[in-house]
């Protein structure tokens, strides 16, 4: 790890607090004598301390993961999945594992099919307590023949049980992971698409890790915004999706 500002200060006074000479008489020796060695001298590791506190190295910028293309675009839906239908084909449909949602759901993905979405992805909460675990995501995925599986990663524990059942791509928040599980993200193990809930009073986070934004398009005690209001605000860019279908009032606003 790189020292600090201050860490290079304490050894720029160290090593001058040993220096025999002044500046001025180690100067005018190394004019005077082409044997002096001065590079080995305390004056000159003084200074060179002193440089780097005043000129510290620029943070190396993190690498950005790949993108792939199953975290953009995509639709989360919950309860009536067939409010998708009214989304541009470019974008990836996400159908609930909650048992809850299941209702005309074979018809529904059939319907799905025959308008020719860019896929059609499975998801779960990933809760293993209360909730749909991965493991019965991944099922659902399997039972319906389902383009891929999108775990839930709102906590750390979610992150870890998506990722126990081989998901690639998760839907959460970065700020509620381990820095372990950033790293993953990072090494593009999983991509990430970060929950942007500004109907929930969120602020919007922003990393690289960020695969795309899943806008929450539902009504809320605070408000119910709109996918033209989030563009407006400047909290949509390419790629991004959202949360949920079923509330969703201006579909012809998603680019």
């Amino acid at each position: 790890m790189a020292k600090s500002q201050a860490e290079w200060m304490a050894e720029a006074l160290a090593e001058m607090q040993k220096a025999q000479w002044p500046p001025q008489k180690w100067c005018q020796t190394i004019d005077d004598r082409e044997d002096y060695q001065w590079v080995l001298t305390h004056n000159y590791k003084a200074q060179v301390a002193m440089w780097n506190a005043a000129h510290p190295a620029p943070n190396p910028t993190p690498p950005t993961p790949v993108v792939v293309p199953e975290s953009q675009y995509v639709i989360f839906c919950a309860n009536n999945p067939e409010a998708a239908f009214g989304a541009p084909k470019k974008y990836r449909i996400a159908l609930s594992a909650d048992p809850a949602y299941s209702a005309n759901l074979p018809s529904i993905i059939s319907m799905l099919r025959a308008k020719g979405y860019a896929a059609i992805a499975g998801w779960c909460d990933c809760r293993t307590e209360g909730g749909t675990p991965a493991t019965a995501g991944k099922a659902f995925v399997a039972q319906h023949g389902l383009d891929y599986f999108i775990g839930q990663a709102e906590s750390a524990a979610e992150f870890d049980n998506a990722l126990s059942a081989g998901a690639k791509v998760v839907v959460g928040n970065l700020t509620a992971l381990r820095s372990d599980q950033a790293k993953l993200i990072e090494k593009g193990v999983v991509s990430l698409i970060q929950e942007d809930y500004w109907n929930e009073g969120w602020a919007r986070a922003d990393s690289p890790l960020i695969s795309a934004y899943c806008a929450g398009i539902y009504a809320t005690s605070l408000w119910d915004p709109t996918i033209a209001q989030y563009q407006s605000a400047g909290r949509w860019r390419d790629g991004d999706g959202l949360f949920h279908a079923a509330s969703v009032k201006d579909w012809q606003s998603l680019p």
